[in-house]
């Protein structure tokens, strides 16, 4: 769709940013100190919380727990097949199974 998505840690926001359309805020609910951020071949939105230790994954108005018992997860990437998170207070890049 051509927007860029943003995480904003200090507002706990995922921000969209599109050339035509400027700035404009994803209406996820309930995110702590999101980090990074990723967006799957389905459109589903992928967070890394760095404030709850966890990477969610969102879908409209649905969320839930890809990845939990991180220790500040910072970012997220998806290759297709695999989920990259960043666990910096573990000290390692973790790849599991996505979807």
């Amino acid at each position: 769709s051509g927007t860029v998505l943003v995480a904003d840690a200090s507002a706990n926001l995922i921000r969209g940013w599109h050339p035509e359309k400027g700035l404009t805020t994803v209406a996820l609910q309930g995110l702590q100190v999101p980090h990074g951020v990723a967006v799957d071949g389905k459109g589903n939105i992928i967070v890394a919380e760095l404030g709850a230790d966890r990477v969610t994954a969102h879908a409209g108005s649905a969320s839930r727990t890809v990845l939990q018992g991180l220790k500040r997860p910072a970012a997220v990437l998806l290759d297709g097949a695999h989920l990259w998170v960043a666990d910096l207070g573990h000290h390692q890049l973790k790849r599991l199974p996505y979807p």
